[in-house]
């Protein structure tokens, strides 16, 4: 039996913010593999943006608990994220194969 080689993902960039609060923003991230993290104290969501032009809620977005990183690598053309009126932080963690 012979075994191959698995290229690990590497950290190429960093979007990052200190005050995302109920609003929601929306992030070009125009199709790179990122992981999103949750640098507050508060809850994060997070959809993709454009597919249906509708911005993440607490109710249609993926929860990404305080001080977590979701564990998933993903790809989206427009990230959509949003908190509460308390806010938190966040950074996307785009990355690349090497």
């Amino acid at each position: 039996m012979s075994y191959t080689y698995v290229t690990p993902y590497a950290i190429k960039g960093v979007t990052a913010g200190a005050s995302l609060a109920a609003t929601a923003v929306s992030i070009d991230v125009a199709g790179r593999a990122f992981m999103i993290a949750n640098t507050g104290a508060q809850p994060l969501y997070f959809k993709e943006y454009s597919e249906d032009s509708v911005a993440a809620t607490a109710a249609n977005g993926m929860l990404v608990a305080a001080g977590t990183v979701c564990p998933i690598v993903l790809t989206a053309t427009t990230l959509s994220i949003i908190s509460n009126a308390s806010t938190t932080g966040y950074a996307i963690l785009y990355l690349d194969i090497g």
